[in-house]
């Protein structure tokens, strides 16, 4: 946790751990102050891709893992992009994309500060479905994988937003193959 800002990049680097997706632009790891960071829901219990929300007990992990020292930065940097604007001091605010458990965890541990990667992405559904696959149960990384329940609240989100036709199960399954769903399961799922 407590090494430079350039042993950490070089490290994720190295373990080709570059945040990635299709529509996403990674422009480069930032170490950010955590009140530079704006959480997409705007409280801890919430989370736009999560149907039960943030659970606590991974956010007191993740903080128990930081204040320990077994905090693997080259794997777990969340994904934060720029808002445009600056905070009462002057400072470039982001919006947290993903890694609500991380954040809360950095607070509850402390910190002023996380690893972040920072990017953009082409389309306002290619960052619902970044956000989504984050948190893939097929990653070995991920601590608390997307449910089914959870793949439902980001479909029911890009039918209000008008990204997918409700009534057109070819744009259901284009968005449910997007978010890495096992075609048996399309049925289940529409």
């Amino acid at each position: 946790m407590d090494m430079t800002f350039e042993e950490k990049v070089e490290q994720a680097t190295r373990a080709n751990r570059i945040p990635s997706g299709q529509g996403f632009n990674f422009h480069f790891f930032k170490e950010i102050k955590l009140r530079q960071i704006k959480q997409r829901t705007g409280n801890v219990l919430a989370n736009a891709v999560r149907g039960t929300g943030i659970d606590l007990e991974y956010v007191a992990a993740f903080a128990d893992r930081i204040k320990e020292g077994r905090y693997f930065f080259t794997y777990e940097q969340p994904v934060v992009k720029p808002l445009g604007f600056t905070n009462e001091f002057g400072e470039e605010m982001y919006e947290l994309i993903c890694g609500e458990h991380r954040y809360g965890g950095h607070k509850g541990a402390n910190r002023l500060t996380m690893f972040c990667g920072v990017g953009d992405f082409d389309s306002e559904e290619d960052e619902m479905i970044f956000q989504s696959n984050e948190n893939d149960e097929d990653d070995e990384y991920i601590k608390s994988p997307r449910t089914q329940d959870d793949v439902i609240v980001i479909l029911d989100q890009m039918v209000d937003k008008g990204i997918i036709d409700i009534d057109d199960d070819k744009s259901i399954n284009q968005r449910l193959f997007r978010l890495n769903q096992k075609t048996n399961d399309f049925p289940l799922l529409r």
